[in-house]
């Protein structure tokens, strides 16, 4: 379910930088709650969910001191792994581990199949960790469970639309954005937020069947973008879909009811076009 941002923060601000790495620091230590080893699950775009919450809200998300092995133990600041952001980034984190493992396991795919035992156990215990995290929050993590569940169902269809392939990664995603609301306590802000999910939704699909073209056809394997477009060249199409994503994202940012906006419009603008020039070559 993630995949889209891949950031680099050298030339940051130094303040809205210690406030990024806050949220990915935060984000690894709720990870945590669940076992130590689920903190190697910590990814840019979890810690987005949680700089999303902190955005919206009106007080800052609660802090705690910390030190961490990889800052050479220093100390430092960060959001606590008792926020709510923090923990519903936790919650689908999780949840996508758990969902990605089971789909291997299902297509009989790579190293993960061939140990079914072991990573079985392993995404259950995801999925409960993802349903106590959740449980925090009153996040259903069904209501995305549905939609992943889709998925299948639009791959076994050839030819279709590249749209019609990434409309249940999109509707998962919508829907997680669209719960920062009713945490941050900004339920005006749903609507909009479950179009900019939906949209990061497409990017992610995007990256992921641009950057994997290659080795899924060699291997024979679905890829959203050459079933669209099986006898052509997908980099022009790629490259449309991009840039009608960001454009429509840059509407939306000024629209949201945002306390503190600059981390998340960061984010989601100079960070994620610099993410679409590196993989889609722009």
């Amino acid at each position: 379910m993630f995949g889209v941002l891949k950031t680099s923060s050298a030339g940051w601000d130094p303040d809205l930088r210690r406030e990024w790495v806050s949220h990915v620091c935060g984000t690894c230590l709720a990870l945590g709650q669940a076992g130590q080893p689920f903190r190697f699950l910590t990814n840019y775009d979890s810690a987005l969910i949680s700089a999303l919450i902190d955005a919206q809200s009106d007080a800052p998300a609660p802090t705690a001191e910390h030190y961490c092995a990889l800052r050479k133990s220093r100390r430092a600041v960060v959001v606590s792994r008792q926020a709510p952001g923090t923990n519903y980034a936790a919650a689908l984190t999780t949840l996508a581990m758990s969902t990605k493992v089971t789909d291997h396991l299902d297509d009989g795919d790579g190293l993960i199949a061939r140990f079914p035992r072991i990573f079985g156990s392993l995404a259950r215990r995801a999925r409960k960790a993802s349903e106590r995290f959740a449980e925090k929050s009153g996040f259903d993590i069904r209501s995305i469970e549905d939609q992943v569940a889709d998925q299948a169902h639009r791959e076994s269809r050839a030819d279709a639309d590249f749209l019609y392939y990434s409309e249940p990664t999109e509707k998962s995603l919508a829907t997680a954005f669209a719960y920062t609301a009713e945490i941050a306590g900004r339920p005006q802000n749903r609507e909009l937020l479950a179009e900019l999910g939906g949209l990061c939704g497409r990017l992610m699909l995007l990256f992921d069947s641009y950057e994997d073209l290659s080795e899924d056809r060699e291997k024979n394997r679905f890829n959203a973008l050459h079933a669209a477009v099986p006898n052509a060249e997908v980099k022009p199409m790629a490259q449309e879909i991009f840039h009608q994503a960001i454009r429509r994202i840059r509407d939306i940012l000024p629209r949201l009811d945002l306390v503190r906006p600059q981390l998340v419009e960061k984010l989601l603008t100079t960070e994620l076009q610099r993410t679409g020039k590196r993989v889609l070559d722009l």
